[in-house]
C-alpha cells in the first residue's frame, strides 16, 4: 500500500504543468499578493495609511482561505485538477490494459487519498502564508 501511495504521489507531483497550474497557484499566489502589497505599502504611503486603518486578524486571515473552494472558481480549479489526474489513467489505458480488474478498486481509493491529500497540503500552506 506506502508503494501506490508512493507511486500516485510521484505520479501527480510528475505532472509539473498541471500541479503548478491548478493546485500551487494557490499557496504561490498567496506569497505574490503578500509581497506585493508589501511593496506598494513601501512606495506608496497612502496606500500604507488605508492598510492601516484596518486592523489584521491573523486567525480570521488563515480560515479565510479555506472559504475559496466553497466558491465557484475555487471548485474548478479543484475539480480540474481532479479530473485531469483521473482521465490521464483513462486515456493512457492504465486501469483497462495494466492493471488486473481486482486492484482497480485500491488504485481509485489511493488516487481519492493522494489527491486529497495535496490539495490539503497546499491550502495548509496557502493559510500558513496568509496568515503570517
Amino acid at each position: 500500500m506506502v508503494n501506490l501511495i508512493r507511486a500516485e504521489w510521484l505520479k501527480i507531483a510528475g505532472n509539473k504543468w498541471v500541479t503548478g497550474l491548478l493546485l500551487w497557484l494557490f499557496p504561490v499566489g498567496a506569497l505574490a499578493l503578500i509581497i506585493t502589497m508589501g511593496l506598494l505599502s513601501l512606495f506608496f504611503p497612502s496606500f500604507r495609511e488605508a492598510l492601516s486603518g484596518q486592523p489584521f486578524r491573523w486567525d480570521q486571515a488563515m480560515m479565510d482561505v479555506w472559504n475559496f473552494p466553497a466558491n465557484i472558481l475555487g471548485r474548478m480549479f479543484l475539480l480540474s485538477f481532479i479530473v485531469v489526474n483521473f482521465a490521464g489513467e483513462y486515456q493512457w489505458g492504465t486501469w483497462k490494459n495494466i492493471t488486473p480488474r481486482r486492484r482497480r478498486p485500491t488504485l481509485i481509493l489511493v488516487k481519492f487519498l493522494v489527491l486529497g491529500s495535496l490539495i490539503v497540503l497546499a491550502f495548509v500552506l496557502t493559510s500558513i502564508i496568509w496568515g503570517d
